[in-house]
């Protein structure tokens, strides 16, 4: 039996419940994350808890640092147990417990507010919730993403799809954006994100993201995603395994380092941005239109890879990406004295910032394919737990951001602080900060990735010739039995 269900060259070859499940994979994710882990819930544990950034920022960096151990030696250990012990597979598995994790971390955290918590087990509930969340999160998203390469054969359609998920991401996005506002406002009042209102987030974003999953956990019933991949035997190689692929492997090493500096960049500038929108103006509304109006403009981005995925190759997508982004932020920075044009340039941030991560994840799925044909691989969540890594070594890299507005004089919740002064350190931040580091990504990734296209399409056909000849062995082999 085949270990996937591949599709023809062309969209007409996937079903349309198939590819709406899919495309509806990510998004309650995404919304948990962007909307809520690293919008809502810091301002709210600054700005109305009362919560100090350093104390936040160091809660959050230990977090990250447990987060990244769990994503490369524990998560692969995860996916053994699934693949052995579960009924529903090696990647099933997490679209279910995915999200059932995911709300018993967001518990966590909220007992830091509702039970009103005594101050010393502030930490400790904090760490614990943000490590549940986040792991949840993190398996979840791997398995997502192997299995876009797993069902998926032709590279341009796996691509053209995840621009569509992309979209689908960023619609829901920019609709609950607009809505967060008001639905605050009902629940707990006009004047602030308060407890009532930020407990209500908590139940509406798990339960989309539990929505989601439900269809893809349907869909993926008919794919045999575990054939071929025989459980490991020494948990403790599997366990390294993710962190050996990193650092023997050149291809994979250039592309981890280069993409965790430049989502690092983008992380940091998103985090300075919601506390200048929020708190430095001292209007709610202006987080609504920043999470409504600029999650608007990655979808032009993601519409262009969905029309132009033969032409716009994730390599050359990626490049352009970070040098346009690179400009831009420095735009900003020296030359944009006027608000009109710097909300511009920041709408050409978000829709460069769509066209970085749709080829950025394009580029994990040819590693995958890479890997498997230079050391025989197949597992593909190992490549997939990488680009976890990946996202989680740069947000590590923005939460510095936290610390460095505390070093520039800055604080939520004192409007004392609030000052011209201030906010130009806070644009020096998110500007010239994020700017150093997708240079910094973009020149590691020239170095040191050098997987060109036409390679990749070489690479692919000898997987196809091994494919067939292994198929027409295991053929000739039980026609002789």
């Amino acid at each position: 039996m085949s270990n996937v269900v591949s599709v023809e060259n062309k969209p007409a070859g996937i079903p349309i419940k198939d590819r709406l499940a899919f495309s509806n994979s990510m998004w309650g994710m995404m919304m948990v994350i962007f909307l809520y882990n690293t919008s809502y819930l810091p301002l709210f544990l600054n700005g109305v808890v009362g919560i100090s950034l350093p104390f936040i920022a160091t809660v959050m960096g230990i977090a990250k640092i447990l987060d990244i151990f769990e994503v490369l030696f524990l998560q692969p250990v995860l996916f053994e147990w699934a693949a052995k012990k579960s009924r529903w597979g090696r990647y099933r598995t997490w679209f279910i417990l995915g999200p059932i994790i995911c709300l018993i971390g967001h518990m966590m955290l909220q007992s830091v507010v509702i039970a009103a918590a005594p101050a010393f087990l502030y930490a400790p509930l904090m760490i614990i919730g943000y490590v549940l969340v986040n792991g949840a999160l993190n398996i979840q998203a791997t398995s997502c993403d192997a299995l876009n390469v797993l069902w998926l054969k032709d590279p341009v359609e796996r691509y053209r799809i995840v621009g569509q998920r992309n979209l689908v991401t960023n619609i829901g996005g920019t609709l609950l954006g607009f809505a967060m506002l008001p639905i605050i406002w009902r629940v707990g009042g006009v004047q602030a994100i308060n407890t009532a209102g930020i407990t209500f987030l908590v139940v509406l974003f798990n339960a989309l993201n539990l929505l989601c999953a439900i269809p893809m956990f349907m869909f993926t019933k008919k794919l045999n995603l575990d054939s071929g991949v025989k459980p490991a035997s020494n948990t403790f190689k599997v366990a390294l395994s993710s962190v050996k692929l990193i650092f023997t492997n050149r291809q994979v090493f250039g592309f981890w380092f280069a993409s965790s500096l430049g989502q690092g960049g983008m992380s940091a500038w998103g985090q300075v941005f919601a506390f200048i929108f929020l708190f430095y103006f001292r209007s709610p509304e202006t987080l609504s239109w920043y999470n409504g109006v600029f999650r608007f403009f990655p979808m032009i981005a993601n519409l262009a890879v969905i029309l132009l995925a033969k032409k716009l190759r994730p390599r050359y997508a990626f490049i352009f990406a970070h040098i346009w982004l690179v400009f831009n932020f420095l735009f900003i920075y020296f030359f944009a004295r006027d608000p009109i044009l710097a909300i511009a340039m920041i709408c050409l941030t978000q829709i460069f910032s769509g066209l970085n991560i749709a080829g950025s994840t394009a580029l994990y799925s040819d590693m995958t394919e890479y890997t498997r044909w230079k050391v025989g691989d197949n597992i593909a969540d190992r490549v997939f737990t990488v680009r976890q890594s990946t996202a989680k070594t740069s947000t590590y890299i923005a939460n510095f951001m936290l610390t460095g507005m505390v070093f520039i004089g800055f604080s939520a919740a004192d409007p004392s602080t609030h000052t011209p002064e201030i906010l130009q350190h806070l644009k020096m931040l998110a500007c010239l900060m994020p700017a150093g580091l997708y240079l910094a990504g973009l020149v590691s990734f020239l170095l040191l990735f050098q997987l060109k296209p036409k390679q990749m399409d070489q690479v692919r056909k000898e997987l196809a010739e091994r494919d067939a000849a292994a198929a027409a062995a295991k053929a000739a082999a039980t026609q002789g039995e």
